[in-house]
């Protein structure tokens, strides 16, 4: 079963290589990137603070590299509740120190949820469309 979710374009400028979709993250709503290139599922550190003032961070044992091939410092891992739609699920972020985007919803949720779509045009994870 697939659920469908329009993703949201932030502006003409960056159709043709961004992606969002709005979606909730430990109950707060966020413009998130959905990146088929990052390997891991991320969050800035200072998004996860504002987040999760007292949530349990886990230590972190493999390091990150960015887009532009820079190592990104890892500040651990912490599992958090996402709802895209009426599709709820907790996941395992990765916290990265000085990330430009608040939130990254890479290949590790795409794969573990048989997310499939035309970037740019929808992304499917099971039945709902994202409203």
């Amino acid at each position: 079963m697939r659920h469908v979710l329009e993703i949201d374009r932030m502006s003409a400028s960056e159709r043709a290589t961004r992606n969002y979709v709005e979606c909730e993250v430990n109950g707060k709503t966020h413009q998130t990137l959905v990146d088929s290139g990052a390997v891991v599922s991320c969050i800035s550190e200072k998004a996860f603070e504002k987040l999760c003032e007292d949530h349990p961070i886990s230590p972190c044992r493999y390091g990150v590299i960015g887009a532009g091939n820079h190592q990104l410092q890892v500040v651990g891992l912490a599992k958090l509740p996402i709802d895209l739609g009426t599709y709820s699920t907790d996941h395992v972020w990765t916290i990265i120190r000085g990330l430009t985007n608040k939130v990254i919803l890479g290949n590790d949720f795409l794969m573990k949820h048989n997310c499939v779509g035309a970037f740019g045009q929808y992304l499917m994870v099971g039945n709902n469309r994202l409203p």
